[in-house]
């Protein structure tokens, strides 16, 4: 008797325990995420501190740095040039530092998009996009994508790297930030995140850095501007193909569902960096104004997938980003020329590397007008994009077959 009471009262303190510690993990990643309104308005608080301050001082010159720092950012340099080299080598970056720092939450974000960044390469040469575009207009469509693609990958990376210095050496040195190139908007962004560890703001400000990063440098240059205007790009913007997906992934290696959100007007910085933060709730719903973890539910079954970091991220793990819509849908699209599917080359066959232009210097960040994107996101519809864009690629796939398959073929 007396060890059956013994056993019950082990019990329940075991579960309450449990509860006690489930509790504390859920308080604690509230605060890590601040999802609270005004915890958005301290950070807002103490960027425009921190601006302030910065701006005041001299910048940080190379010159004057003592030889060990500046062999870190002759270092960094060349890890972010090494990895610079194409799409597929950018994605595969951004993962491998979401594996080593998992805390960098935009780190994961950013592999996600950049495989849609390949994919839209991709589709330039494939029967997706091909047939109603001339051979001069994809060189535009994979000039403008790719230098995008490039020069996010040249300003956050460098950002990751002395992050991960910082953290290996338990000591901050974001004062190098500026020697990187980065704006001071990003150096108060992560010497907060270094005080308080609170995830949510740093990736809004990273997303609205990345999106400030190439308004001027893409979006309003002369060069790339011309393609906005384009029938075709508009023609893109209607079947989806310029949409942001993250395919969900069952833990049989099933694609279960596609979910994201597409920018329609690209020429929006706003528009850009609310499409930006809609996916980072999609990804972490706990960073988002409403607070409401979900499941992503299959538009098509009943089954469910444990999410959504969980789902994305499984087929972030198991399958290679190759630039094929292949990748995760292989039922519709085929690297096969001659098929009954629609054909989706490599990003390896469809394009050779390019050598960019180096990047235009200057801080992008002049006042705290960016200060006022700086709060919570609001999370995208939490339904499986699949059975629209089955239908887009059916209509597209008709098309391909109307042209003809010397069109095709080129």
């Amino acid at each position: 008797m007396k060890t059956s009471l013994g056993h019950r009262f082990l019990m329940r303190l075991r579960q309450t325990v449990s509860a006690m510690t489930s509790t504390w993990m859920a308080i604690r990643e509230d605060a890590n995420t601040q999802s609270h309104p005004h915890a958005w308005q301290q950070q807002r608080t103490v960027y425009e501190r921190r601006l302030f301050t910065y701006w005041r001082q001299p910048p940080v010159r190379e010159d004057e740095l003592t030889p060990s720092r500046r062999r870190l950012i002759e270092e960094i340099r060349a890890q972010t040039a090494a990895a610079n080299v194409n799409n597929l080598t950018r994605t595969d970056a951004y993962l491998r530092i979401y594996l080593a720092h998992p805390e960098l939450h935009w780190a994961l974000l950013a592999h996600l998009v950049s495989r849609n960044g390949g994919w839209n390469m991709t589709d330039l040469r494939g029967d997706a996009v091909r047939p109603v575009l001339s051979a001069a207009s994809q060189e535009r469509y994979f000039a403008f994508l790719e230098r995008c693609n490039f020069l996010i990958f040249y300003d956050a990376y460098p950002q990751l790297l002395l992050y991960a210095y910082s953290k290996r050496n338990h000591e901050p040195v974001f004062d190098l930030l500026p020697c990187l190139g980065v704006s001071s908007f990003m150096r108060a962004a992560w010497e907060t995140y270094w005080e308080d560890h609170c995830t949510g703001p740093l990736v809004i400000a990273q997303i609205i850095n990345e999106q400030s990063f190439i308004e001027q440098r893409v979006v309003q240059n002369e060069v790339y501007a011309p393609i906005f205007q384009e029938p075709s790009f508009a023609a893109q913007s209607l079947f989806h193909l310029v949409s942001v997906f993250f395919p969900a992934q069952s833990v049989s290696g099933r694609i279960v569902g596609l979910y994201g959100n597409r920018v329609r007007d690209f020429t929006s910085l706003t528009e850009r960096i609310a499409v930006g933060k809609s996916l980072y709730a999609l990804l972490f719903p706990k960073v988002s104004a409403k607070h409401r973890a979900k499941r992503i539910r299959s538009a098509s079954t009943k089954s469910r997938v444990r999410g959504p970091v969980s789902a994305l991220l499984r087929f972030a793990r198991t399958v290679s980003h190759s630039g094929s819509r292949t990748d995760y849908m292989p039922s519709l699209f085929s690297r096969e020329k001659h098929s009954d599917r629609l054909y989706s080359p490599a990003l390896r066959e469809a394009w050779p590397d390019s050598v960019q232009a180096p990047v235009e210097p200057g801080d992008w960040c002049h006042n705290m007008e960016p200060i006022q994107w700086l709060n919570p996101p609001e999370p995208p519809p939490n339904a499986s994009l699949m059975p629209r864009y089955r239908e887009r690629i059916r209509l597209l796939k008709k098309g391909a077959n109307a042209i003809g398959p010397t069109v095709r073929g080129r």
